[in-house]
């Protein structure tokens, strides 16, 4: 297996680089920052996961009303594969950011609280239901394939 130049996953106090930014080792390829949970581990409804985008988004807006928020926010989104090819048919990526511009994002945002809250209400870990729900994670999406520079002009 081919060795990449940029990471699969970065922690969330650590954001990658700004989308093909150029750096010594390339590209900066697209990163979303995401929780990623397993279907099994969401108490939504009974092994029915059809619409689950639309219910994210119909809670996150929720979460804006009760709370009284008038600012702008960004609005997170569902996506089931960060990758071709992914392996990972039983999870989803509740994505709140990307690397398409600067992250100013830290755990106490306004951004991050209310992406995280409808989350929290729905959030059972099947193997271990002590597991609390944590900060969000940068995933690198589309192929491993780095753009290297040249080095002869």
């Amino acid at each position: 297996m081919r060795r990449t130049l940029f990471p699969a996953t970065l922690p969330f106090d650590r954001p990658p680089a700004r989308l093909d930014q150029l750096e010594a080792r390339g590209r900066t390829p697209f990163y979303v920052l995401a929780w990623r949970i397993p279907f099994m581990d969401l108490a939504l409804f009974p092994r029915e996961y059809r619409g689950i985008g639309e219910w994210y988004n119909n809670e996150w807006y929720a979460t804006k009303q009760k709370h009284g928020i008038k600012q702008q926010l960004r609005e997170p989104y569902v996506q089931d594969r960060v990758r071709p090819g992914d392996k990972d048919d039983d999870v989803i990526y509740f994505i709140i950011a990307t690397n398409r511009r600067k992250s100013d994002l830290t755990p106490d945002s306004l951004d991050i609280h209310v992406a995280k809250e409808p989350l929290l209400d729905v959030y059972e870990p099947m193997d271990n239901p002590d597991v609390q729900l944590g900060d969000p994670i940068w995933y690198r999406v589309g192929s491993f394939e780095d753009q290297v520079l040249s080095t002869t002009a």
